[in-house]
């Protein structure tokens, strides 16, 4: 559902980076049906600063909302499911070669 996210916390800007993490904020649906409060946001551009609003999603998560419609919660999970697929078929593979040469 998208919407706007106002920061209402001091939001955290790390050395380097071109994001900040904002950990209290509000969010409002475009059409006003959903208000969520004390909700998280990482990812906004900066600069940014208490009272700011930015354009953000609500997808359903508890304490948090995102920046793109399709972002998750967990954008480390499709590399670790296909690393561990890799090993598995790798050990499954060597496994086989080794029954395969002893034979």
């Amino acid at each position: 559902m998208p919407g706007t996210y106002l920061v209402e916390g001091s939001p955290s800007c790390g050395r380097g980076g071109r994001t900040c993490i904002s950990t209290t904020g509000s969010f409002v649906s475009d059409d006003g049906t959903i208000v969520r409060t004390g909700v998280y946001l990482r990812g906004i551009p900066k600069p940014v600063k208490r009272g700011d609003r930015v354009r953000a999603f609500d997808v359903g998560e508890q304490g948090r909302v995102f920046l793109q419609e399709s972002e998750t919660g967990w954008p480390f999970l499709g590399p670790i499911a296909f690393g561990v697929l890799g090993l598995l078929v790798l050990g499954f593979g060597s496994w086989r070669l080794r029954r395969w040469w002893k034979s």
